[in-house]
């Protein structure tokens, strides 16, 4: 592989606490085919998986995956490189056949066929770990290879995927429903309040007071790096904005950073919004298919719906928040015009409370004393 972190299972960041509650799903997921688990960035996912993988008493194969491995080819020799680490001598087959490929997209089915055979012919029973599976989002031959390979995976062998997004592959709906999947989501990865309560005394100790501890458990609803990022910055100052200093960069470089610019625009002007319902995203970006694009950041993990079946989504509260400052710091006009137009959208709505924050926020007196006296003239009306 280019290096050799990448087939090694990480060791648990200092500070890490144990997740038993979430370990004992996986142990028990041992008796199913496959393993998902999928969050966003910062939810302990790959710190999971490495506390998981040590507790196993057998053979674990562990790839991290990064942007190069969108290439298929370079994707399948990792594969190799990762089970070859726990049995030397794995995939020579695999290898001699892909230095014959000339159009891997035409070839899939035969390049994963020998490495599923090699794979078959291994005599332990053994878990493959794929770690950053979003990476191969972009590759359809990759994709199509994970699907294959998922497929026909040998008895003695066992999957387990994580990944920032929802893996898009046409034979996970037929594992679901032969109950072969154990899925883990970024509901079961948040920490509950005496887990955020015992990370923050292991990484702070007595620095931060019991008041600032709940402070710092509310803000965050169980999303352990931003307890973390938040908690460094709560040391250092006390009081605060709730998304601030090294959490900002955080989410700037794994959130912000890795959308096209088209998600960026969305991002930006819906956080000035309540909630996300397709229409009302419509409306505000003068869009007709805010539907899709909702569908496509909840499978990225980057909004939740409000609650099961609803068409409406959410941020969380600090990328909301940190979506607005940045908003508000990059490009002060857009901001303040695209609250008036947030103010105008959900006041047409019906959704006057929300409209008359938007329209103060944006210091728009008029049509907020207008809202308020259509309100007045409406509750004299109804008595």
């Amino acid at each position: 592989p280019q290096f050799v972190a990448k087939v090694i299972a990480p060791a648990a960041p200092p500070g890490a606490i144990p997740r038993q509650r979430l370990t004992k799903v996986l142990h028990a997921g041992m008796d199913r085919r496959l393993v998902i688990v999928t969050a966003p960035a910062g939810y302990g996912k790959t710190t999971l998986l490495a506390q998981f993988a040590a507790e196993l008493d057998f053979p674990v194969c562990w790839l991290t995956l990064d942007r190069w491995d969108g290439d298929p080819v370079c994707f399948t020799e990792n594969l190799v490189w990762a089970v070859r680490r726990c049995f030397p001598g794995f995939g020579s087959s695999t290898v001699s056949r892909l230095g014959s490929v000339r159009d891997f997209a035409n070839e899939v089915r035969t390049i994963a066929s020998v490495f599923i055979r090699e794979m078959e012919a291994l005599a332990d029973y053994f878990a493959l770990v794929l770690d950053d599976c979003q990476h191969l989002d972009a590759s359809p031959a990759a994709q199509e290879l994970l699907d294959v390979l998922i497929a026909y995976l040998p008895e003695q062998a066992h999957l387990v995927l994580a990944s920032r997004t929802r893996p898009k592959m046409s034979s996970l709906p037929r594992l679901i429903a032969s109950r072969q999947v154990t899925l883990l989501t970024a509901e079961d990865l948040r920490l509950t309040a005496a887990e955020a309560e015992s990370l923050c005394r292991a990484l702070f100790g007595p620095d931060l007071s019991e008041e600032a501890v709940r402070e710092l458990v509310g803000r965050c609803h169980g999303w352990p790096a931003a307890l973390v990022l938040t908690g460094v910055d709560m040391q250092r100052k006390p009081s605060g904005d709730q998304a601030s200093g090294h959490l900002i960069e955080y989410l700037a470089a794994e959130v912000l950073a890795q959308q096209p610019p088209a998600v960026q625009e969305f991002l930006f002007k819906t956080s000035l919004l309540p909630f996300l319902r397709p229409d009302l995203c419509d409306s505000m970006l003068g869009w007709q298919d805010s539907l899709g694009t909702l569908g496509e950041l909840a499978r990225s993990n980057l909004v939740s719906r409000t609650t099961e079946g609803s068409p409406e989504y959410r941020y969380h509260s600090l990328i909301q928040e940190f979506l607005r400052r940045r908003f508000a710091e990059a490009e002060p006009a857009a901001y303040r015009k695209c609250l008036v137009r947030a103010g105008d959208v959900l006041a047409e709505a019906g959704l006057w409370r929300y409209a008359l924050e938007c329209f103060c926020d944006s210091e728009q007196w008029s049509p907020a004393t207008a809202l308020l006296e259509g309100q007045v003239d409406q509750l004299v009306q109804s008595g």
